[in-house]
């Protein structure tokens, strides 16, 4: 089982401006909205994949999250998608930074 601090750990990147008191904070939020993902996979190595329920709640704490994680990691790219039965999350980083999607679906699984 992975601990948190080994996912805080894995999250951390270089060029992420987030103050390093608020990212137990981060983390926190993340662990609490992946750990209702109903999937949670990668597609490849830069790419993770989560799939939640459809439900008004869902879809804005997954806009928050994301819109609050590009103002500090501006290499992060997310795409959300809703349709009929589900919500898509997907987060992307450009090379280099593999370890941080390793870190979110190390999370979604912890």
């Amino acid at each position: 089982m992975t601990t948190s601090d080994e996912c805080l750990t894995a999250l951390d990147d270089p060029a992420c401006t987030l103050p390093d008191a608020d990212r137990p904070v981060r983390r926190d939020g993340w662990h609490a909205l992946l750990g209702s993902a109903t999937i949670a996979t990668a597609d490849g190595p830069r790419t993770a994949r989560f799939e939640f329920p459809a439900d008004p709640e869902t879809a804005a704490a997954v806009a928050g999250l994301a819109s609050d994680e590009v103002a500090c990691c501006a290499f992060f790219e997310f795409g959300i998608r809703v349709r009929e039965g589900g919500l898509e999350l997907r987060a992307t980083v450009p090379p280099g930074h593999e370890r941080v999607v390793e870190g979110l679906l190390r999370l979604a699984a912890s």
